[in-house]
């Protein structure tokens, strides 16, 4: 019985070992993968922002998705539940200062399992893009971030692209070990997913689409009864024969 244990230990440990040496040589491939940007290639672009409640930074982080050095045409529209969510008033604020490319959606689909899709597929929100992208309330972003994004659409045969993101501690235990999780545990394993074969998923944060293919698979509506929605839309484009790209 203890050679066995001893045996199962060794062989854990060995798996670890070689787990860690793959996912630190991925790191360091990605890296140093070269970041390209859009330049004559700029489809239009609506970015959907489902938002519920306050949380910390929200005026900033809205904010960055308004601030695009980006060329072409793109629209953000802001979503909440409900006109008394106590996040309107930033909302609000942040739709005032961007009024040719920001707008407010208020409402939800009740019947909807996934409350996140339940926000963003309902009446008035309907994207004019080419590229339609979903992206998470408490991400900030630089200026070139559509630019980044559109770079992974100069090919026909992606359909979607998503992205990695990393974690900002607020300097709180909790918040330092979920930093620590997401740099140390969620991108390696990413990393690695992504060698064994093709993208069958996209990460929630960020999850960029071309609207045809959207509208193909039956629209946001089509991942609604799921909580997984990124990884569910990113199979649904699997599964049209396109691909999911892992933008730099």
């Amino acid at each position: 019985m203890t050679q066995a244990l001893t045996l199962a230990l060794f062989i854990a440990a060995v798996a670890s070992a070689c787990y860690l040496v793959i996912a630190t040589l991925r790191l360091g491939l990605f890296a140093y993968r070269p970041l390209e940007f859009a330049s004559e290639f700029l489809p239009s672009m609506t970015v959907l922002k489902p938002i519920a409640g306050l949380e910390l930074n929200l005026y900033e982080n809205l904010r960055s998705f308004c601030d695009q050095e980006y060329a072409a045409f793109y629209e953000i529209i802001f979503c909440i539940h409900s006109d008394r969510d106590p996040a309107r008033a930033i909302v609000e604020k942040v739709a005032a200062e961007f009024p040719s490319r920001a707008r407010v959606a208020i409402g939800e689909t009740p019947t909807m399992a996934n409350p996140k899709i339940a926000n963003l597929a309902k009446p008035g929100v309907e994207p004019h893009g080419e590229i339609v992208v979903v992206a998470d309330s408490d991400i900030r972003v630089g200026p070139n971030y559509l630019r980044a994004l559109a770079a992974s659409f100069a090919t026909q045969r992606v359909g979607a692209a998503t992205c990695l993101y990393r974690g900002i501690p607020t300097g709180s235990l909790v918040s330092r070990l979920g930093a620590l999780q997401i740099e140390d545990v969620f991108i390696p394993s990413v990393l690695v997913a992504a060698m064994l074969g093709e993208l069958r998923f996209c990460l929630g944060a960020t999850m960029a689409v071309r609207r045809s293919l959207l509208e193909k698979i039956g629209g946001l509506r089509a991942v609604g009864g799921v909580l997984a929605d990124d990884h569910a839309l990113g199979g649904l484009v699997a599964k049209h024969k396109f691909e999911v790209e892992l933008s730099r």
